[in-house]
């Protein structure tokens, strides 16, 4: 089991900890009870990063309150009790509410070491927010593995105020989900690699680039912002880190392509525009380019060939709704994207190719896909290691151990037409989604900052789970089991990422 495994669990159990004994950890808050609570993982970039944030929000304070969690592995021997105590001032220095040491019962050379950081705690640095717990090995058939095998030393005490308020935006403690950060129609395995590929050529040509746009689309660009760089405005790029250039070289060789970025073709004859319907460069599986832009009814390029044929719009207009839109959705792809492959560790916090992305781009490269055996299986490994999913994946197995021992039939729903039963796929995710967020602090929300429609459960994680294949592609929901996860697969995977030391 990983280190980041391992983390996942301690930190869900310290934040249910911490839930169920709020008026213990929130009353120099000023609000000792109603707080939700719900564990993470750090959604920036910036050194020092932390093993796990337990997050919680109250409606009647402005700001959500974030402790940083430290976890050490025996093996990372008892000099770790030590860097941890480091480590835990610094995330207070980087504008953490408290952080959390979590560390091993005893050592072979050491029979309390938690007890040994509290008092050097007690001693040195007795008024700061930082908490020691000590566990005992987990135990792996339960829900919770850490479920009473963990004990609180030292209780931070929770304050609204960070110790160091004065924080750029930048710096400031994020949080996200446990597992690494997907959406669905865009954390396809074909972008990965190439987004991957890109790093490599830019590191190589640090100065390419070679991108003929349209003159339509520099004329509108110029309208909206004269003094913007019509390529670093599509692209929603602004410098020449290796982050920027190669998003810049993904955006305009996958999805904003030549052939894609005309909006419309005009009939000589009629004068009626037509939508363009290039898809996109990136394959949504094995064999089909995924839509971008155009496809459906509700489409940008749909939309304003209506409104063209309508005269609602003039071409001027058009092709300046057009741009804003581009940019726009050349920010949300780039977000979900870099952090998805900063989150799998296929590139690190400067866009650099990691270790393992290195590996898996080299592999697909042999076959030019990422549907190689070598190169899915990379992308399979570092979901599981260091993007989470294994967690995600025992806790979903968990659940449905729980749920359909005692009745198997739970989620079935009968066709009254023809009488037959199918699996109520919806109410399972919901039910699945509500027990993480309830019962096991794996899920932080809050009404308050999220109106509006709110998402699917999971309708990111299962797809792209189905996409590297830990799940069933056909039909991936059964009768009496739940979510159908191909664990032969999952177990090659985690050996093949342990073998070859990756």
């Amino acid at each position: 089991m990983s280190h980041d495994l391992y983390a996942t669990w301690a930190c869900a159990e310290i934040a249910s900890i911490i839930r169920n004994n709020q008026p213990t950890y929130f009353t120099n808050s000023g609000y000792p009870t109603g707080w939700t609570v719900g564990s993470g993982r750090e959604g920036g970039r910036l050194w020092p990063l932390a093993d796990g944030v337990i997050s919680s929000y109250h409606s009647s304070v402005t700001d959500d309150l974030h402790i940083a969690v430290e976890f050490k592995r025996t093996n990372e021997g008892l000099h770790g009790t030590l860097t941890a105590l480091g480590q835990s001032l610094a995330y207070l220095h980087k504008g953490y509410h408290a952080s959390i040491i979590v560390i091993p019962e005893k050592y072979t050379s050491h029979s309390s070491p938690a007890n040994h950081i509290k008092d050097v705690l007690d001693l040195t640095a007795n008024t700061m927010p930082v908490g020691v717990y000590g566990y005992k090995e987990p135990d792996l058939t339960k829900l919770n593995p850490f479920e009473n095998q963990i004990t609180c030393y030292r209780q931070p005490q929770l304050s609204l105020s960070p110790l160091v308020t004065g924080a750029s935006v930048g710096s400031r403690p994020k949080s996200s989900t446990l597992w690494a950060h997907v959406r669905e129609g865009m954390s396809y395995p074909d972008v990965f690699y190439k987004y991957c590929k890109e790093v490599k050529f830019v590191t190589s040509y640090p100065s390419n680039r070679n991108f003929q746009l349209l003159p339509e689309l520099i004329a509108a660009v110029n309208r909206i912002m004269p003094t913007a760089d019509p390529i670093k405005f599509l692209s929603y790029t602004k410098d020449d880190s290796i982050l920027d250039r190669t998003w810049l070289h993904v955006w305009f060789n996958y999805y904003f392509h030549k052939n894609l970025r005309p909006i419309f073709t005009k009939d000589p004859h009629t004068g009626l525009y037509a939508v363009n319907a290039k898809a996109s460069l990136i394959k949504q599986n094995k064999s089909e380019f995924a839509n971008f832009l155009s496809g459906r009814k509700d489409s940008l390029k749909e939309k304003i060939v209506e409104k063209l044929n309508k005269g609602s719009l003039t071409e001027d207009e058009a092709w300046e709704e057009y741009v804003r839109t581009v940019r726009n959705q050349a920010h949300s792809y780039r977000e979900v994207i870099d952090s998805g492959l900063y989150h799998l560790n296929l590139i690190d916090s400067e866009g650099n190719l990691t270790k393992v992305g290195y590996k898996f781009v080299d592999e697909a490269d042999k076959e030019s896909s990422v549907y190689s055996n070598t190169a899915i299986q990379i992308l399979r490994g570092a979901a599981l290691v260091y993007g989470n999913f294994s967690a995600f994946l025992h806790y979903v197995y968990q659940l449905s151990e729980e749920v359909f021992s005692e009745e198997a039939m739970y989620f079935a729903s009968m066709n009254r037409k023809n009488g037959t039963i199918k699996f109520d796929n919806v109410g399972f995710k919901a039910y699945l989604y509500e027990k993480m967020k309830d019962d096991l602090s794996l899920i932080l929300t809050s009404s308050i900052r999220s109106p509006g429609n709110p998402r699917n459960a999971f309708q990111a994680e299962i797809p792209f789970l189905k996409y590297l294949g830990l799940i069933d592609e056909g039909t991936p929901f059964r009768l009496g089991t739940g979510l159908l996860i191909n664990w032969p697969v999952v177990q090659e995977s985690i050996e093949y990422m342990n073998a070859n030391n990756l």
